[in-house]
């Protein structure tokens, strides 16, 4: 069975879900999501035929958003909903009692369900759920572990379009001050406790103590306040720069030598799929999903989790061998282009949505034989 009509439930999508989202309306496939009313992109999305409500998901505008997809839900008759984040799922609860329409559900992070926990319980074990939508093969392996079904998994990457990083190149270097000789480090997130930060500036630190010449430039919002009190003990003057969040990160990408990702958890990550489109060389945390988007070590360097002088000598290899920079960052690139094509994430969600609205209906069709 085809699945004709898609629900899509979310807050504010990122650019691979918005991409997906035009990809499946220009597919034939009649998309309509709810998102929140400061959403980006949602001028492009209406321009490829996606239809679009919106939900507040505040406490105080929860009836209104409850009976926006409840009307959705059945007005429309979606065969699919595909459901985005936790806070879509509260909604859809709110707003359905179950049976829903054939459910499927994203999850980016690692995370075990937990038995003991109720609200783990809902989340992972909802019959209701009948495919959880996992961004990369570690993901998946999370949920297998927690006790989800193998069945009731399924790998779905987050698309880029290499067209999306042909911008022109700025020359952050020099906004930074720096020396053309010197070698410009990267780090790009959301400062948390788990993206390690702290590890990349020690490496960094331990470079410019034996000599090097190097610099490391944070880019992300400091989202706990805490950053400036964790690092001072490790920060010297000239070594390295808070930048705070950019919206310009695929111009400044060519400028950094290398990028940092000292995570002690990831998922599948933006900033190291964003670097490799621009062929910039990486050294990441052997965490997570980030061994899939690396090849295994193939097109970059992995080091285990907290270990400052492993990335250390990782970078230093790397600042001495400018041909091998040139080698894995094209490596790089080829690979994730491939990996995460937005084509071939297109006809992966399709074929989800198709396998899970047949089930469906093959399901129905049982239960009204065996009456």
């Amino acid at each position: 069975m085809t699945a004709r009509r898609i629900l899509v439930l979310g807050t504010i999508p990122d650019r691979s879900e918005a991409a997906l989202l035009e990809r499946l309306a220009r597919a034939g496939r009649d998309v309509h999501a709810v998102f929140q009313p400061r959403a980006q992109r949602l001028d492009a999305l209406r321009t490829a035929g996606v239809g679009i409500s919106f939900a507040e998901l505040r406490w105080e505008s929860r009836r209104t958003d409850a009976a926006t997809v409840s009307s959705l839900v059945r007005e429309r008759a979606p065969d699919v909903i595909h459901v985005l984040r936790s806070k879509s799922l509260r909604l859809l609860r709110q707003a359905c009692s179950p049976p829903w329409p054939p459910t499927v559900f994203y999850r980016g992070t690692i995370e075990s369900p937990r038995w003991w926990s109720w609200s783990d319980r809902r989340k992972f074990f909802d019959p209701n759920i009948v495919r959880y939508l996992a961004v990369s093969e570690a993901v998946r392996r999370a949920l297998l572990d927690g006790g989800v079904p193998p069945a009731r998994i399924a790998v779905l990457r987050k698309g880029h379009d290499p067209s999306w990083y042909q911008v022109p190149a700025i020359d952050f270097r020099a906004e930074l001050g720096l020396r053309r000789t010197t070698f410009l480090l990267g780090v790009v997130a959301n400062i948390r406790w788990e993206k390690g930060v702290e590890f990349a500036v020690a490496a960094a630190h331990r470079l410019a103590d034996a000599g090097r010449d190097v610099h490391l430039a944070l880019l992300g919002d400091d989202e706990r306040h805490g950053l400036r009190r964790r690092l001072r003990p490790l920060s010297a003057p000239g070594r390295v720069t808070h930048v705070g969040p950019r919206s310009d990160v695929a111009a400044i990408l060519p400028s950094f030598d290398v990028l940092l990702l000292p995570s002690l958890r990831e998922g599948s990550p933006r900033a190291v799929a964003e670097a490799m489109m621009r062929s910039v060389p990486v050294v990441a945390s052997n965490v997570g999903g980030v061994p899939e988007l690396l090849d295994g070590g193939r097109v970059g360097r992995l080091v285990e989790a907290a270990d400052v002088a492993g990335m250390a000598r990782a970078i230093a290899e790397l600042m001495d061998d400018d041909a091998e920079r040139r080698r894995i960052g094209a490596l790089g690139r080829a690979h994730v282009e491939e990996l995460l094509s937005l084509e071939r994430v297109t006809q992966q969600a399709l074929a989800i949505y198709d396998e899970v609205a047949s089930a469906s209906r093959e399901a129905k069709s049982s239960v009204m034989t065996w009456r």
